[in-house]
């Protein structure tokens, strides 16, 4: 936060991370810490962009993997796999 605040200009209206092939739990963990940082130092007035991540990896790469080892049902997907992953 310290470094966007040097850097980017007010006028940005958000600032959305790469999860850089994070898992789904790390890129929440990160975000959330950066998230509860920002409203410990005035919200807002500290740091006005909406801050967040580029989830598709996060979400997608647990999916290819699924695809990849898991017998498909008609569908063409293991559908039963990717609802426990997906829908808890």
């Amino acid at each position: 936060l310290r470094v966007l605040r040097r850097v980017l200009p007010v006028a940005i209206a958000g600032v959305n991370y790469l999860s850089g092939g994070l898992s789904l739990a790390e890129g929440t963990a990160i975000l959330n810490a950066m998230n509860v940082l920002k409203a410990k130092r005035g919200g807002p007035g500290y740091a006005p962009w909406n801050l967040s991540f580029s989830w598709s990896a996060c979400i997608q790469l647990p999916l290819f993997d699924l695809c990849k080892t898991l017998p498909a049902d008609a569908s063409g997907l293991p559908r039963k796999e990717i609802q426990e992953l997906y829908v808890k």
